[in-house]
């Protein structure tokens, strides 16, 4: 979600640089992490399916957008632990159903929520963040905020 308003600003502004890994791990070996983590799938795909729709990121205040989202994520869960136990990974296909298990009537209206805060939170920040006086090093960051330099231990 750190990348959202980056790319939001300037969709071509955030690259690759280098080479990315990601650690191995079992993707299907905690039930609960598929079921805690869900909302949050939801939330990153409905927040970047607004770039490929090329509409007003507003839209994500409101129920009636992550209705559809909630909708295509229940369809795309449930093909998933079909095609899961035809191919006979059946703790795959536990951690989808679990996850799917997960989802709620008022979810529409709490992604519109969150979406609403996450937005508020980061206009707040931004304001705190430019108010804050400019430095040029450390030593002045350090008075900046108000603290002495620490002297080394004797």
């Amino acid at each position: 979600m750190f990348l959202f308003s980056l790319l939001s600003a300037d969709p071509e502004g955030v690259c690759l640089a280098g080479a990315l890994a990601q650690d191995r791990y079992d993707a299907f070996g905690d039930t609960a992490r598929a079921a805690n983590q869900e909302f949050g799938d939801v939330l990153a795909y409905g927040l970047y399916q607004l770039f490929s729709e090329e509409v007003p990121f507003e839209i994500a205040a409101e129920p009636d957008y992550w209705e559809s989202i909630v909708a295509y994520r229940k369809v795309l869960l449930s093909y998933s632990a079909r095609r899961l136990r035809e191919l006979g990974v059946t703790d795959g296909a536990e951690c989808v159903r679990v996850a799917a298990a997960r989802h709620r009537d008022d979810w529409s209206n709490l992604l519109a929520d969150y979406f609403v805060s996450w937005h508020d939170d980061l206009r707040s920040w931004r304001t705190t963040v430019e108010s804050q006086p400019k430095v040029t090093g450390i030593p002045e960051a350090i008075e900046a905020v108000g603290l002495s330099a620490l002297s080394s231990p004797t």
